[in-house]
């Protein structure tokens, strides 16, 4: 049994135990905090102000419970940080040598300097300082890049041991800027130290700042980083590689978005994105981003995908060439999916990306009887007027596919351009009976009186009940008062014997009703006094039949006003 006196013992060394624990921990947490301050400063996020009073709370906390290592580590951050800036500041050229030494050296500098130094209070950011307008003017030569690297050479000197730093962030930082800089002086500091870090984002910073640098080198060891345990890094790669645009990358950039696990989107969307930089229109890399087009689980992917392949049309060599066949094909299965969303961005994605090689696979869909995506490719081919595609439409009324030749005079009745009238008229003596229909349906949209008397023609000679009928509602559709005379002519017309014809099944129905209803409804929408007179002079017919249909054919005209 243990005595009384050991179990408090006991107690005492736990408690100690703890205390210690939690010690650590808040330590480790207000250094945190302090690099986190000290790296906002640096990026311009904080003010100088703001920093330094809570950098200050923090220093008073830790003199109390640490009061010899944190608050030496906090003010070394801060002096360096400090350091930093002169160095920028005399690499730019805003101070002179002989200001420059007066500061290293802590003298007090001379009052006109004083603000130009002291960039804390202005929030400019070494970041902004170190890059800033340099990488916007754009260092298109060597010589021009020489120079600038020759003129930020002692703010480089500087910042590569800070990759060492035993703050995270201050090492993050750190890589991030060297990359901004484009410096290469920085390449194997950042291949060796940065990219290999213990801390995730000091990694992902360096995957990005590798990028920029532009030295071929840094393709194997991103290549690599696509493997990273930590999903930011492997994205940050992704993007590193497409911004270095090698089509050497696909395969890699593909398998490490196939190995993402579940929820990890980002790395997929900045494969797609990497893809889409790189921009081959190769076969693997063009069916991955139409499989992603698909995805109808995420539409983050679908719309990354679609700028993607949009990307990929413009490039300048497929311009030039006039054609992606892989793209285009895949972009036209995807018009099929069961997805009315994925229809809808496939099919803007075709819009977009628009050209002549768009037009001849779009109208070639249109032979299948089973399209799904019929209203998004009228709507296509309405928005691609100037690429050409109206005449090429009308070209191809001449296929010997009916089921194309049906849909195009649908969609050209629905877009109803007057560059399409005179295909359409032609189109009245089709032999296909159902593209007859549609071409009757379609030229009552046009809203042209030239439709009138191609229409009243079919309505009294054709052949065909059930066009005729078609002709009789075209024309209560376009509202001419000159079909009325026809009209009144077939809403009289008297069922010759026999008329009944059989429908499927053992039902049978009577044509010719089905006409004169018809002439009456058209009556109806057309309007005016002149049907009702010519009906009313119809009851003074010898034939009793005709004065039976004028009475009926007036009362529904009357009950439909």
């Amino acid at each position: 049994m243990i005595g009384k006196s050991m179990k408090a013992t006991l107690l005492v060394i736990a408690g100690v135990i703890i205390l210690f624990f939690a010690w650590l921990k808040v330590t480790a947490h207000l250094n945190h905090k302090a690099a986190q301050l000290t790296a906002g400063t640096l990026s311009g996020e904080i003010s100088a102000q703001e920093s330094e009073q809570k950098i200050k709370t923090i220093k008073s906390i830790l003199a109390v419970i640490d009061p010899i290592g944190s608050l030496r580590k906090r003010s070394e951050i801060v002096k360096s940080s400090k350091a930093m800036e002169i160095e920028v500041a005399f690499a730019e050229g805003r101070i002179s040598r002989k200001e420059y030494e007066a500061l290293k050296s802590g003298r007090t500098p001379p009052p006109l300097l004083k603000p130009e130094i002291q960039g804390w209070e202005k929030k400019r950011s070494f970041e902004r300082m170190a890059s800033g307008e340099a990488v916007q003017e754009g260092l298109s030569t060597p010589s021009a890049l020489a120079k600038r690297e020759k003129e930020l050479g002692p703010a480089i000197e500087v910042l590569i041991p800070k990759l060492q730093d035993s703050d995270p962030a201050v090492r993050a930082e750190t890589a991030e800027i060297l990359g901004k800089m484009g410096a290469r002086q920085a390449l194997e500091p950042l291949l060796r130290l940065a990219l290999r870090d213990n801390y995730a984002e000091v990694r992902e910073k360096a995957a990005r700042a590798l990028s920029k640098i532009g030295d071929y080198r840094v393709f194997d060891p991103l290549i690599e980083a696509l493997k990273d345990e930590s999903l930011d890094v492997r994205a940050a790669a992704a993007l590193a590689l497409g911004y270095i645009g090698d089509p050497k990358a696909i395969k890699s950039l593909i398998q490490a978005a196939k190995n993402a696990k579940d929820g990890e989107w980002d790395v997929i969307r900045k494969v797609i994105i990497a893809l889409g930089s790189i921009g081959s229109n190769n076969k693997e890399e063009v069916d991955f981003l139409v499989e992603n087009l698909q995805n109808t689980g995420n539409p983050a992917l679908r719309k990354a995908a679609s700028d993607s392949l949009i990307k990929i049309a413009k490039a300048p060599a497929l311009t030039e060439a006039g054609q992606a066949p892989y793209l285009i094909a895949g972009l036209i299965s995807a018009l099929q999916n069961d997805s009315p969303q994925v229809r809808n961005i496939a099919a803007d994605t075709l819009k977009r990306i628009g050209g002549r090689q768009v037009i001849g696979p779009l109208i070639l869909t249109l032979g299948d009887k089973h399209n799904k995506a019929l209203s998004e490719i009228e709507g296509m081919l309405q928005g691609m007027k100037d690429d050409g595609v109206f005449p090429a439409m009308i070209d191809s009324l001449k296929s010997d596919n009916p089921v194309m030749r049906l849909n195009l005079v649908r969609m050209m009745g629905d877009i109803r351009d007057p560059l399409f009238f005179d295909a359409v008229v032609r189109m009245l003596g089709d032999g296909d009976k159902d593209v007859r229909a549609a071409t009757i349906s379609a030229l009552a949209k046009f809203g042209d009186p030239r439709a009138t008397g191609p229409l009243c023609d079919i309505l009294i000679n054709g052949r065909d009940m059930e066009i005729r009928i078609a002709a009789a509602m075209a024309l209560g559709e376009t509202g001419d008062s000159r079909a009325v005379g026809p009209l009144v002519k077939s809403a009289l017309t008297e069922s010759p014997e026999g008329a009944l014809v059989p429908d499927i099944g053992e039902m049978m129905i009577d044509v010719y009703g089905q006409l004169r209803l018809a002439a009456v409804d058209a009556l109806r929408k057309i309007g005016g006094n002149e049907a009702i007179t010519e009906l009313t002079e119809a009851l003074n017919s010898e034939n009793p039949k005709v004065r039976e249909m004028a009475a009926q054919a007036l009362d529904n005209l009357r009950g439909g006003q």
